[in-house]
């Protein structure tokens, strides 16, 4: 029990909040105080290599007159004085010719110690200095790591502390924001799961945890108010049902005398192929003398069965069970018209799929055709006879093309061609041009409206064929499986711009191998296709009804100027069900808003007009209590051959919600743009955009770039600060901060940070335009703002600042790194680095009022602005003197007189500046020139 306790305490909110805050406090106070310990020995080490090379430069210098004058005793008293030092470990002297003179200490192992140096012992006779000796001295660390050690044990102890407090303030904070929240949460969810009444829960607070207990109390008042609507909408759900019952029996019964009508058969089977439908024709033509065991409910394979056993099929002769199993998988995968021998008949049936899963089917007599086809096979003459007279279409044609190809097909390793064929359709294309026509009957031509035999063959042949590309690929995958015919139904276009539909059947001769020899009939079924299209629609319409319940349906008979309605747009209109089922155009119009009227009218206009192909508006419709709802109006027209509109047909979908949903996220994408644009205001614009545009993401990451850093201040600031009133002195340095930033941003600076008075600055990411100009735009930008400064000290002199601010400003250009530094939960945009820290050190060691640069940014900038060589600085935490320049200004605003002469050439380069140069460095240039000059012309 103590187990399953403890594992059930791991899993509390509480636990899991310690087991994130405590290795984060943890790994948080390691790398704060391991940045410590490392600035701390880098300082030391530099601090005792600075001393050992100071100790032994003055001390070689000491040593060097005693080891001149041989005076052993002096330099022993001299080595002695060293040891003293506790941080020397070792010392000796050696002569010019490298032997020992004296040592002290450690001496024979100090070469191999860290902080060892030697210094060569130069003693100075008549001007000439001479090497007379060599000095070596080694320190000892010792003093190193005992302070190390102590700042070690003083970082644990604060460690402990710190995570203590953060533990038990996590803990306490917890307890009080989550805990007794989520505690009073469970207790009203528990009773509302076990049948109890709904209580709230009381806790109110401006965090998450009030926004969930607000939100789970407003759940619960909106599930108490759905019961009571769902009481209600039970009653009125079982009245609609009673409603659509009534019209589903009338248009069941409109359905059935429209079918009885039609002269082929026709049935309706489930998606249980249960019959729900046929015809007398379907009874009498497929199964005459069993027509009282075809009756709706009786499953396909029963009836099918039943008509093999009583020998109706001469094929299911041989094996019944085989032919039903191959009669419905053709019933329940139908793949177009197929023929069924029934006694004398030929039967054509064409089998679909319902969108429910069930089969509607079309039984139509061939049997005239396929006697045709038969007396064909029998006599090359009673053909060609029956050919040039029958009243079908009828082609020979030579496939031999055809055949060749997909022998080569074959042959390159194709073994399953209706697969190519769904991949590579335009192969199938091609087939229309490889087919050879050779001749057609009257009938054709007088079916496709041709003048005569030449002018079809000329229409047939250059013009591309209106078959789909499956018509053809139907006929070669079944002639490849050895079948000698194929009928399919296609809509072919005539010469005269008609389109008709056709049975088109495809025939083998006598030799199924050989596909040169190929008689094609084309039976005309458009009148016939209408009639069955027509009873399709009507099917469609009757299975819409059926499924229709979310949407009102509308039929608009012009003829009678009435819009027929179902019973949801009555009901969404505030309609009784005892009112009319139709509604006229002008009580329609009449309830749509007026603000929505005229674009409604607009939208059925260009329909009506041929300019699109639906008519689809939405507006709002009143209802019976004067109030509006959004709906959604779909529709399209029906036209006679005339074009003239006799029918309009739609559907209208209650879409108010849909439109207070669209409001609410207008309000709600509103308001976050007006969040990102206050977050703006804490990011330079170039990060905020490579962040929103996606270029940047937001994690911890960063890269090695070479950058312009610009580091500025103002200097006497705090003085300045005691003097002024902190409102006078807040106008003035936010003034300051944005005038300098205006400037920033208009040369494409990346704003790092302000600091107090400061400002850091970095020119090439996240956008560049290469090392050289970079630099030159942040020097430019440095200009800019000193220009500026000097009109802000006017300004600020006459509002009454006795001593107005002044700038001084550092710039680098070198590697640093750059990126995102910090937390997952916190982090900045920044750079670190060398690079850095030498333009903050210019920066410092700038007068006031100047632009202090290193060498590496003067090299990319001296072609356009001016500068002035300072000399080489010594610049705290930099190991070597740092060259620098101070910027004078860009060579554009000096004048034509101040503009330096640069000139270069494959073997030649000339750069001069006379502003910099003396009244003797003028005098020597002339010289050279002259000199120059006249060496060029001797040659």
């Amino acid at each position: 029990m103590a187990d399953r306790s403890t594992i059930l305490s791991f899993n509390t909110i509480r636990a899991k909040f310690l087991a994130f805050v405590v290795p984060l406090v943890l790994l948080s106070t390691v790398l704060m105080f391991g940045l410590f310990e490392f600035n701390a020995r880098r300082d030391a080490n530099l601090k005792l290599q600075d001393k050992l090379d100071k100790l032994v430069t003055i001390q070689s210098a000491v040593i060097a007159e005693s080891l001149w004058n041989v005076a052993d005793e002096q330099i022993k008293l001299i080595l002695a004085a060293l040891a003293i030092d506790p941080d020397v470990e070792g010392a000796a002297v050696y002569n010019e010719l490298d032997k020992l003179v004296g040592s002290t200490g450690a001496s024979e192992e100090m070469a191999s110690r860290p902080f060892y140096a030697t210094k060569e012992i130069v003693y100075i006779d008549d001007d000439q200095p001479e090497v007379i000796g060599r000095l070596a001295i080694s320190l000892t660390d010792a003093g190193l790591k005992a302070a190390a050690q102590e700042r070690m044990v003083l970082a644990g102890v604060l460690a402990a502390v710190l995570l203590v407090a953060v533990v038990l303030s996590a803990m306490i904070g917890n307890r009080r924001t989550i805990g007794i929240p989520l505690e009073r949460l469970l207790v009203s969810i528990n009773l509302s799961r076990e049948g109890e009444k709904h209580q709230a829960v009381d806790w109110r607070s401006n965090d998450e945890i009030g926004a969930v207990v607000a939100a789970f109390n407003e759940t619960q008042e909106r599930q108490k108010a759905y019961e009571q609507e769902l009481m209600e909408a039970r009653d009125m759900l079982e009245r609609r049902v009673e409603e659509r019952t009534r019209d589903l029996d009338r248009a069941q019964q409109i359905l059935i005398d429209a079918i009885e009508s039609i002269s082929e058969g026709f049935s309706l089977y489930d998606h249980d192929d249960r019959l729900v439908l046929c015809n007398s024709r379907y009874r009498n033509l497929l199964y005459p003398g069993i027509e009282d065991a075809v009756v709706p409910g009786t499953p396909f394979e029963s009836i099918i069965r039943h008509a093999a056993e009583r020998g109706l099929i001469e094929s299911a002769d041989e094996s019944i069970d085989e032919w039903v199993a191959e009669r419905l998988q053709k019933h329940r995968e139908p793949r177009g018209p197929h023929l069924q021998r029934r006694g004398e008949m030929w039967i054509q049936v064409s089998e679909r799929k319902t969108d429910d899963g069930g089969t509607v089917a079309i039984y139509a007599d061939l049997t005239s055709i396929k006697d045709s086809e038969q007396e064909l096979r029998d006599s090359k003459e009673r053909f060609r006879d029956l050919f040039e007279n029958a009243p079908i279409a009828m082609f020979e044609e030579d496939w031999s093309g055809i055949q060749r190809a997909i022998e080569r097909l074959k042959s390159e390793g194709v073994t399953d061609l209706e697969n190519y064929f769904a991949d590579h359709p335009e192969f199938v294309t091609n087939f229309s041009k490889l087919v050879q026509w050779r001749d057609f009957n009257p009938a054709t031509v007088q079916l496709y409206g041709a003048e005569d035999k030449p002018c079809l063959r000329e229409h047939l042949t250059n013009t591309e064929d209106s078959y789909s590309w499956d018509v053809y690929a139907n006929v070669v995958l079944a002639f490849d499986r050895g079948e000698r015919h194929l009928s399919q139904e296609v809509v072919e276009s005539t010469i005269d711009g008609r389109e008709i539909i056709i049975i088109f059947t495809c025939q083998l001769g006598e030799n199924a191998s050989d596909w040169s020899s190929v008689t094609t009939t084309s039976l005309d079924i458009t009148e016939r296709r209408k009639f069955q299209m027509a009873l399709e629609e009507s099917e469609e319409r009757y299975s819409l009804s059926m499924r229709g319940s979310n949407e009102g349906l509308w039929d608009w008979d012009k003829r009678q100027n009435k819009i027929f309605i179902s019973s949801h747009i009555k009901t969404l209109l505030g309609m009784e069900s005892t009112d009319h089922d139709y509604i006229t155009p002008d009580a329609w119009e009449a309830r749509i808003h007026p603000e929505d009227l005229g674009r409604h009218l607009e939208a059925q206009r260009a329909h009506l007009e041929g300019e699109t192909e639906f008519n689809i508006s939405e507006y709002r419709v009143r209802g019976k209590d004067e109030t509006y709802r959004w709906v959604l109006d779909r529709g399209a027209a029906l036209k006679d051959r005339d074009g003239v509109v006799y029918r309009m047909a739609g559907s209208v979908s209650d879409i108010t919600e849909r439109k207070r949903a669209e409001r609410e996220l207008a309000t709600k994408s509103s308001y976050l743009e007006q969040l990102s644009n206050q977050l703006a205001k804490y990011l330079s614009p170039q990060v905020y955009q490579s962040i929103f545009s996606g270029k940047q993401e937001v994690k911890l990451v960063s890269q090695r770039k070479r950058l312009t850093v610009f580091f500025s201040d103002l200097v006497g600031f705090t003085s300045t600060a005691e003097r002024l009133e902190s409102e006078d002195l807040t106008r003035v340095l936010n003034q300051y901060l944005t005038e300098m930033s205006q400037i920033a941003l208009e040369h494409g600076a990346t704003i790092d940070k302000y600091i107090g008075d400061a400002i850091v600055i970095f020119f090439g990411d996240p956008e560049t335009l290469g090392v050289k100009e970079d630099a030159i735009a942040c020097v430019t930008m440095a200009i800019a703002m000193r220009k500026r400064m000097k009109e802000l000290e006017r300004v600020w002199i006459e509002s009454g600042m006795e001593n107005p601010l002044q700038c001084r400003m550092g710039i680098n250009t070198g590697v640093c790194t750059v990126g995102n530094f910090g937390s997952e939960d916190r982090m900045d945009y920044t750079i670190i680095g060398g690079g850095v820290n030498l333009a903050a050190r210019l920066e410092t060691a700038c007068p006031a009022n100047e632009i202090l640069i290193s060498y590496e940014t003067y090299a990319h900038v001296k072609d356009q602005i001016k500068c002035q060589e300072e000399g080489q600085i010594e610049l705290k935490g930099m190991s070597h003197p740092v060259t620098t320049h101070r910027v004078i200004d860009l060579f554009e605003n000096l004048g034509e007189g101040k503009l330096p002469i640069r000139s270069k050439t494959t073997h030649m380069r000339l750069e001069v500046d006379v502003n910099l140069m003396t009244p003797e460095d003028k005098r020597e240039a002339a010289a050279m020139l002259k000199e120059a000059v006249e060496l060029l012309s001797n040659r």
